[in-house]
């Protein structure tokens, strides 16, 4: 396996793909693998570092219904996984805002 270190501000720079606190906020051509990947890392390590998780537990995952969210997921999920976490998959929903609330398709839980 290949350990590559990233700066994540020289990465937001450079991809144009901003984190906040509403997460990462950008056009979906730019977030690649690379990008979802890293901020995904990135997210868990300062996680672990104000001890809110531990390698081990659980990290669960959701994404919404555009077709770009399969391929953040998976690459989300290989963070997790890489990390020592484990992956539970919580689905894919519609979450409308301006509803203020979430619809769930085919009946999911």
């Amino acid at each position: 396996m290949t350990v590559k270190t990233i700066q994540i501000a020289e990465l937001m720079r450079q991809s144009q793909v901003e984190f906040g606190t509403s997460g990462a906020r950008g056009l979906v051509t730019r977030m690649t693998d690379e990008v979802c990947y890293a901020y995904s890392l990135g997210f868990l390590q300062y996680l672990e570092q104000v001890s809110e998780c531990r390698p081990g537990e659980a990290i669960a995952i959701a994404g919404d219904l555009r077709p770009s969210t399969e391929r953040i997921l998976k690459t989300v999920a290989a963070a997790v996984a890489d990390q020592g976490y484990s992956v539970q998959h919580e689905g894919r929903e519609f979450i409308s805002r301006r509803a203020g609330g979430r619809v769930r398709p085919h009946g999911g839980g």
